[in-house]
């Protein structure tokens, strides 16, 4: 979990009181705050005794520019979009209760809705979007639950579903609703919810500091917190994506925080982006998250790298959770990925290393429905694992997997689960598979898949006690005929 010395850093550390501000001077106020419940944008808004009420009366102070810190009361919940104006701006959740909540979405009104003619159990309303049309979904709730996307304006034979039209997603747009036990949205009295702004929280500025708060229900593909390069996120839950949950650029670190449910009806999506139009070889770190979803998202990956040009310097996952989700992450463009301690259930498939980067993988334990823990998609790649629990229920998987050329294999302590028809590494040309302290559960029992021109160097394994099966060259050979091809495994078990 969070580093408590972290979040107690952050949220209490002393600073020195700014002066107020000096139009010609430049200096820069120590604070805003607003509070939905008790605040009023009558306030000052300067300290937590006088906040405002809302995000646009605090966004409205001819001062806020040049405040330090922006203060969210707990328990506080805005249908508003906050758009951190300045580098280096902390915004810190105060007082007791629930996180503040920063939501994209608003509620119909029930008297809103209308039949639409010729239907029998579809409605529709009036919606504003403040989309941007090439990097917009709509999505939709009942009682907080997603809707799923139907296919045009009558909607009578699917009942939980909604359309959006037009569908450029900007302006006023027509929301159609067959609710999902066929009842009458004005009466029913489900609270139905529509994404109708960009984000919660928002920033390109750097250096910006976000911690203890949530958002929700984002309108924009990118997500409902976008962060600036050189930023932290910490302590926070971002809720109900589409395309993504958040972006985070270059530079940043994201430390305790959840990101939960989305919905991108079947099309491929990322709940945490970690993006940048040029990395400049800036690092960023992911630890202590928890990724997951209440239902199962088959086209869903937790977490991914991804640059518009250059690459990220290093990139690294510590302590990190994955649950529910087609596959945990996908690396992408830097100069080296670590990953420690990841935690993965109910996942398709397993890790993507997408490219050359050097790879070093430890603590990882995988439980998943289809065939690969591991997959190595690019040539030359140098990648390292230790210390991991690879687990399918697949009736025939390969649990890690490359066959690209000049591709680097270190296992140490590795645990391959499976049944009968399990492969461990399946390997191409030119590999290098170095393997070490292995070991064989369930009824997994084929070890290594290589072709004949590998460079080896397998022992002092535990391979399955009774048909420990080979492919080299090929053909499917026994552990005494592989020892005998390789000279590989003279300390390995069952003993020669």
């Amino acid at each position: 979990m969070l580093s408590t010395l972290l979040l107690a850093v952050l949220v209490a550390a002393p600073h020195v009181a700014s002066p107020s501000l000096d139009l010609s001077g430049g200096a820069r106020v120590a604070s805003g705050a607003v509070d939905s419940v008790n605040g009023d944008d009558a306030n000052s808004c300067r300290t937590k005794g006088a906040p405002c009420k809302t995000i646009a009366g605090l966004m409205a102070k001819p001062w806020i520019s040049t405040a330090r810190k922006v203060y969210l009361a707990r328990g506080s919940h805005w249908r508003e979009q906050l758009t951190v104006p300045t580098a280096g701006m902390r915004v810190l959740a105060y007082g007791t209760g629930d996180r503040p909540i920063l939501d994209a979405s608003d509620i119909i009104n029930p008297a809103a809705w209308t039949a639409v003619g010729g239907t029998t159990n579809t409605y529709q309303t009036t919606v504003t979007l403040a989309g941007v049309s090439s990097k917009t979904w709509v999505n939709a709730w009942a009682d907080g639950v997603f809707l799923a996307r139907g296919a045009g304006t009558n909607l009578d034979a699917t009942p939980g579903t909604y359309y959006i039209n037009p569908a450029t997603y900007t302006g006023e747009g027509t929301l159609y609703l067959h609710p999902s036990a066929s009842g009458d949205p004005t009466t029913d009295g489900v609270v139905y919810e529509v994404s109708t702004r960009q984000f919660g929280i928002g920033t390109s500025a750097s250096n910006v500091s976000i911690v203890s708060v949530e958002t929700r229900n984002n309108l924009h593909n990118d997500g409902s917190l976008i962060l600036g390069r050189d930023g932290l996120l910490v302590d926070s839950v971002i809720r109900n994506g589409q395309k993504h949950n958040a972006l985070i650029n270059a530079g940043s670190t994201v430390d305790g925080c959840e990101f939960v449910d989305a919905y991108f009806n079947g099309a491929a999506a990322t709940m945490l982006i970690l993006y940048d139009q040029a990395p400049g070889g800036r690092n960023i770190t992911v630890r202590n998250c928890n990724l997951h979803s209440s239902t199962f998202l088959g086209a869903t990956v937790g977490m991914a790298v991804e640059s518009g040009g250059g690459s990220f310097g290093a990139v690294t996952y510590s302590a990190n959770t994955v649950d529910n989700l087609m596959r945990p992450m996908s690396s992408g463009s830097s100069s080296s990925t670590v990953v420690d301690g990841l935690t993965v259930t109910n996942s398709d498939s397993g890790i993507t290393i997408n490219d050359t980067t050097p790879t070093v993988i430890s603590n990882y334990t995988w439980t998943g429905t289809n065939t690969r823990a591991i997959s190595m998609l690019g040539n030359n790649g140098s990648v390292s694992i230790s210390n991991a629990t690879l687990t399918s229920s697949h009736v025939a998987p390969t649990l890690i997997y490359g066959l690209g050329s000049g591709i680097q294999l270190t296992l140490n302590g590795v645990q391959f689960v499976g049944n009968g028809n399990t492969l461990a590494v399946q390997l191409g040309d030119t590999a290098n598979l170095f393997a070490r302290t292995c070991s064989w559960g369930g009824t997994a029992k084929y070890a290594w898949r290589v072709e004949a021109t590998p460079t080896l160097d397998s022992d002092y394994n535990a391979f399955h006690a009774t048909s420990a099966g080979f492919y080299y060259g090929g053909s499917m050979i026994t552990l005494a005929a592989w020892r005998a091809a390789t000279g590989q495994d003279a300390h390995s078990t069952p003993a020669p």
